[in-house]
């Protein structure tokens, strides 16, 4: 999948392409963002499975990033005062796609992230709470990028809210500023789960020698990104930073030991 910033050069593997998508092992990853507008971030609506497992455990405690929305169910959250939104139209929201011409206004497009990234960090942590020796690679690829697109974005969020004393981002704000940067985090974590059971395969995506090849441009273009987000906050900013660059420095001290 090309992108912009990129210079027609492939989102995944880093080689010269002309086309938006091609030929890739990566395409189940990326292709829900395939034709969308590339200034937001979109995330695909819940499969009928994710609907039936959400349904089950819409009273489990919700472990939500933020502490302000600590506390409660899930399904307590979003028919509470922070949304006050009824289950039926939460579920609406969730399960349709808004089509690719779609005039949806930008304050439905971001509660519309927010709640599918809530929903499926919440199904991740009710299966690792099953399973406390899950790895994150073994999740599926929308579950893990989700509970790391949750903390990203409320980083932000809270920081805003903490210097300007209330919320003065809209809903789709935070989802248009770190666009750049969510794209680049979901294929990094596309890369990191490959050798894993992933995207409905019983076979790994990619063998060793691919994985580390793109490893280490996975890695870093995310950083890049992060530098071209201008508005993200000063120290949201610096945790993102920090989070990437410990991930190199963690992938570069498993592949000295390997060696």
């Amino acid at each position: 999948m090309a992108h912009e910033s990129w210079d027609e050069v492939c989102t995944v593997c880093d080689k010269a392409g002309t086309m938006r998508c091609g030929s890739c092992k990566f395409w189940p990853a990326h292709k829900p963002l395939c034709g969308r507008p590339l200034d937001v971030f979109f995330f695909p609506p819940l499969t009928p499975i994710e609907v039936e497992e959400l349904e089950r455990v819409k009273d489990k405690p919700y472990q939500p990033y933020s502490p302000a929305h600590q506390g409660g169910t899930f399904r307590q959250y979003i028919t509470g005062p922070a949304l006050g939104l009824t289950w039926e139209v939460f579920l609406e929201h969730v399960r349709s796609a808004p089509s690719i011409a779609s005039a949806d206004s930008s304050q439905s497009q971001g509660l519309r992230n927010d709640l599918l990234v809530r929903s499926r960090t919440h199904l991740l942590l009710i299966a690792r709470e099953k399973d406390l020796r899950l790895h994150l690679s073994q999740s599926p690829l929308w579950h893990s990028f989700s509970g790391a697109a949750e903390r990203h974005v409320e980083r932000c969020v809270d920081e805003v809210a903490e210097t300007l004393g209330r919320r003065a981002w809209d809903r789709e704000e935070p989802w248009r500023i770190l666009n750049g940067f969510l794209r680049q985090e979901l294929v990094r974590i596309a890369v990191e789960s490959a050798q894993g059971r992933k995207w409905g395969s019983r076979q790994p995506v990619l063998d060793e020698p691919e994985v580390s090849q793109l490893r280490w441009v996975a890695l870093g273009r995310p950083l890049v990104e992060l530098d071209r987000a201008t508005e993200v906050p000063p120290q949201a900013r610096a945790f993102l930073k920090a989070a990437c660059e410990y991930a190199l420095e963690r992938t570069l001290e498993e592949q000295c030991v390997v060696a």
